[in-house]
């Protein structure tokens, strides 16, 4: 109990507290603490933790050291690489190791209700704000106090009109990551395994699937923002063509026929004043035009800049290539706000030899990491995700997947046993497999399947 509610805890502060600091972030040395707490109490879970994420170290290995490279042949200095490290992969690693231990001890499910339960009481918090409760502003007020950040930040041009709820969060971008993480929490809170001799099929229940689906869209409704959307939307195609091939064709049908209506649907919309149905404010707008620099950054430099790219301070150099394009000023002031764009331009064309790698654990392991597309589809869209721009949040979910996808082997073995001479159900024989640290599925691939 105590240690998921330390873990709890974490996420807590990490989530009021992302910019509180005192030389180091506080955050990160709440979770360096509880996670070294942890192993000297229970070595022999931080042990089995550690080897689960044999994969992850060696890719974070891979991964920095590349960023590494590309800071140094970009002229960085020596002190700045190891911050810029520190900060992406090692911060990285202390997360993912505390969440994989705190789940060796307390079982996956429970990291996943612990991380559901902190972000929900935030997107509570951004509905009341949206609705106009002033206590809902009044409680976020007091913890920019804390960390001395802005309550409210003005209208930048790329956030679109109107003040958009961020509930405890840092910001509503942020918020909108957090609520496609706690969609995959909830939905692999209830993932079960169904018994299959060649591989491990997890399957959801379709009301907790509409249930995730209908919470997403209002709390991205709220705070405005609209990649939770298009991500759930996409989710939710995923799972019908994986499920019901004739209703996936039914929803393909609809999709055409709303895309014909989409204008004067949205003239409509647009009169609520929310800015989830503006298409064509600042932020659409100048979003293509950052994608476009992302690119040319890329094409003249592809052995990437370095862990402390920040795409601003070349726009000097790239403005008169733009001469045509009426938001080229945008260069000078916004990130490229695209994660695949900046992750490129970060590492370089290096990295794409790790992005093989790690597609074939996901293509292997397609039914746990589908449950993903919304976070996946949000930072398409924003400044953040896996070894970019300081993430957190990501590594306290994904730290708990080895041992969900070990609990899931482990219940679809026994089913497959049946049941034993008494009559309770047959545990089976702890073999060699289950003495070992099991991670994710590094055999040959198998259809999976939601």
């Amino acid at each position: 109990m105590l240690t998921i509610l330390g873990f709890t805890g974490v996420v807590f502060l990490s989530m009021i507290a992302t910019a509180w600091t005192i030389g180091v972030p506080v955050r990160s040395l709440a979770a360096a603490g509880l996670m070294i707490v942890l192993a000297i109490l229970c070595p022999v879970e931080a042990a089995i933790a550690v080897r689960r994420l044999k994969w992850f170290m060696r890719t974070a290995l891979v991964v920095t050291a590349i960023g590494m490279l590309a800071s140094a042949l970009s002229g960085d200095g020596v002190w700045e690489i190891i911050q810029a490290a520190v900060e992406i992969s090692v911060q990285a690693l202390v997360l993912m190791v505390l969440t994989a231990i705190v789940a060796e001890i307390c079982g996956s499910r429970a990291v996943f209700m612990a991380f559901v339960m902190v972000i929900g009481v935030s997107a509570v918090v951004a509905v009341a704000q949206f609705v106009g409760v002033d206590g809902a502003w009044g409680l976020r007020g007091a913890i920019a106090s804390l960390q001395g950040d802005a309550l409210v930040l003005p209208n930048d041009g790329l956030d679109g009109s109107g003040i958009r709820a961020v509930g405890l969060s840092y910001s509503k971008t942020i918020l909108g990551a957090q609520i496609c993480l706690a969609l995959a929490a909830y939905y692999l809170m209830f993932v079960t395994p169904q018994p299959d001799r060649r591989s491990l099929r997890l399957t959801l229940s379709q009301p907790r699937v509409a249930i995730g689906l209908v919470l997403l869209c209002i709390v991205a409704f709220a705070s405005g923002n609209r990649s939770p959307i298009l991500g759930g939307a996409i989710f939710f195609l995923l799972i019908v063509s994986q499920s019901k091939p004739r209703l996936f064709t039914i929803t393909l049908v609809g999709i055409a026929t709303v895309a014909l209506l989409a204008e004067p649907v949205l003239s409509l919309l647009r009169a609520s004043g929310s800015r989830i149905f503006e298409t064509s404010d600042n932020s659409s707008l100048i979003r293509g035009t950052l994608t476009h620099y992302g690119l040319m950054l890329f094409l003249d430099n592809p052995l990437g800049y370095g862990l402390s790219f920040d795409p601003t301070l070349h726009a000097a150099e790239f403005v008169a290539r733009l001469h045509n394009d009426p938001n080229k000023y945008a260069i000078f002031r916004y990130p490229l706000h695209n994660y695949l764009f900046s992750i490129i331009n970060i590492y370089g064309v290096l990295i794409l030899g790790v992005a093989f790698w790690v597609w074939d654990l996901i293509r292997r392991n397609l039914s746990v990491f589908i449950i993903f597309t919304p976070y996946v589809i949000h930072i398409m869209f924003h400044n953040s995700g896996p070894f970019y721009q300081n993430e957190i949040f990501f590594w306290l979910v994904a730290g708990a997947l080895p041992k969900l996808v070990d609990e899931c082997r482990r219940e679809a073995r026994r089913a497959l046993q049946g049941p034993s001479r008494s009559g309770e159900p047959n545990r089976g024989p702890v073999d060699d497999r289950d003495q070992r640290a099991s991670g994710l599925n590094w055999g040959r691939a198998a259809p999976t399947r939601v």
